[in-house]
């Protein structure tokens, strides 16, 4: 008899986990189990018209989830649960395997939302339900409660899983620092890039009408606001500078999402910036096949997908140094520090130097097409931990 695997997909747009989880359910389906998905039934049957597909509703952070999770998995006699982030409630009798992709909420200096955009987002008294079942709020001091149920969540994720997979080697240096008894079951999870968003043919630099595109969520270790200043500099030293940003507002980070949209909005009026948020593959397919540079600026990386969806593309990226970006790149990633004239002045001497953009192209396109950047091994993976999680259960 077949494992009856769930995979958590309520997240199926706008950021890297939505990316992540479609990801997994494509490995998924060439493991040997009885798949399983549950979120917005409607986008996940048009996505997956033959997988067995499950209405779930229930908010991520939500006391409906967090005590309701269980009850709805064990109607559908799940086997194992696949959960993709921190926040899936890990309170299920079915064991689970947790997929955590990085502990930036949980490093020194990170800047967090603060409680009243978590409430905005998920409502008051929702939030407040998840707080009382998480945290002793009484003695949490001002200003912390939104890092403590960050930790909270972390800590349960990883005490109740019965198996952990991360996505880089700077991830899983990170968990184990934080938490060292998780080693013993904490393993890698190599990602691949979409086929759906993978340009069939490749065109050398010199053809492609975009300079430079990102692809993210506005959030502020994506370091949009440097970036957008870095292009804007790049556009008023030559004004045929064209680039492109894919992302959308996050109800998170209001404040930083506004200042990101009237840069944007300055680039749209200059002729020179396109915005796209909620587009299709084939469409962000193009993009990302028009673009001779992606630009991935972020902070704190837990693998920097957009970095491989880039490079599968034949972009060259740009990145700052010391993220996980630069275990995806290896020896192709392009150096800038975190100054918008650093960035402004990596990207202008790339695009003089047509030359070696066509060889850095084609390097990157082979790097991305790698046997460690493949569905199969995203599905060994996978079945690993099932397979661990299972002998848990048994145990």
């Amino acid at each position: 008899m077949l494992t009856r695997v769930a995979l958590d997909a309520r997240r199926q747009r706008d950021n890297g986990v939505a990316r992540v989880t479609r990801l997994l359910a494509v490995a998924l389906s060439q493991v040997s189990v009885e798949l399983v998905l549950f979120g917005p039934g409607e986008v996940l049957r048009k996505q997956f018209p033959c997988a067995e597909v499950v209405e779930y509703g229930a908010p991520l952070l939500s006391d409906e989830d967090l005590y309701g999770l269980d009850t709805f998995l064990q109607s559908l006699q799940i086997d194992c649960l696949i959960a993709p982030q921190f926040y899936n409630s890990p309170w299920t009798e079915c064991p689970q395997v947790r997929i955590l992709h990085d502990t930036f909420p949980l490093e020194t200096g990170t800047e967090l939302t603060d409680m009243r955009n978590v409430e905005s987002t998920f409502g008051h008294a929702r939030v407040r339900r998840v707080v009382t079942a998480l945290l002793d709020s009484a003695t949490i001091p001002a200003g912390e409660e939104a890092a403590r149920l960050y930790k909270a969540y972390y800590d349960l994720s990883v005490e109740k899983a019965s198996a952990l997979l991360t996505v880089s080697d700077e991830s899983f240096r990170s968990i184990v620092h934080h938490y060292p008894g998780a080693a013993d079951k904490l393993e890698m999870l190599p990602l691949f890039p979409d086929p759906a968003i993978v340009s069939a043919s490749l065109r050398a630099p010199r053809d492609k009408s975009l300079d430079a595109i990102h692809v993210s969520k506005f959030e502020p270790r994506k370091n949009q606001l440097t970036l957008l200043r870095a292009w804007t500099h790049c556009w008023e030293r030559d004004r045929s500078f064209r680039a492109c940003i894919v992302g959308s507002p996050s109800t998170l980070y209001p404040e930083y999402t506004a200042e990101v949209l009237h840069l944007i909005g300055a680039g749209r009026s200059g002729g020179w910036l396109e915005h796209h948020q909620g587009i299709d593959d084939q469409s962000l397919a193009e993009l990302y096949g028009s673009a001779k540079i992606a630009c991935v600026a972020s902070t704190a990386e837990g693998f920097g997908l957009p970095a491989l969806e880039g490079m599968a593309n034949g972009c060259i990226v740009v990145a700052l140094p010391g993220t996980s970006v630069d275990e995806v790149c290896g020896d192709f990633v392009i150096h800038a520090s975190n100054s918008p004239e650093s960035i402004a002045g990596t990207l202008a001497d790339l695009l003089s130097k047509p030359g070696e953009m066509d060889q850095l192209s084609q390097a990157s396109r082979t790097r991305a097409a790698a046997a460690r950047f493949t569905v199969a091994a995203t599905a060994k993976a996978l079945d690993g931990a099932i397979r661990r999680a299972s002998t848990d259960r048994r145990g």
